[in-house]
C-alpha cells in the first residue's frame, strides 16, 4: 500500500515525507488500540462523497485495489 502511496505521490510530483508523522501515528495506534479498533476513514465511515473523490483519482488498476479494500472494511464494520 505505501508503495502504491508513493507512485501516486510521485505520478503528482509530490514528496512522500509529509505523510510520514500519519504514517507512524496510524501503527502506533493499530499497536496500542489493535488493529480491529484503530480502523478510522471513509469506508468505515460510509463517506460516500470522500470515497467518490478519491475514485476519481485512481487509475483502473489502483482503482480495483481502493475498492476491494473499501469493500472488505465495510464487510468487517458493518455492526460497527
Amino acid at each position: 500500500m505505501l508503495l502504491e502511496a508513493s507512485k501516486i505521490l510521485s505520478h503528482a510530483n509530490l514528496d512522500m515525507t509529509p505523510l510520514y508523522p500519519l504514517l507512524n501515528e496510524t501503527i502506533a495506534k493499530a499497536i496500542l488500540l489493535g488493529p480491529e479498533n484503530a480502523q478510522t476513514g471513509p469506508a468505515l465511515r460510509h463517506d460516500q462523497n470522500t470515497l467518490d473523490r478519491h475514485r476519481s483519482q485512481l487509475d483502473p488498476e489502483q482503482l480495483v485495489v481502493y475498492e476491494c479494500l473499501t469493500q472488505r472494511i465495510q464487510d468487517l464494520f458493518k455492526n460497527a
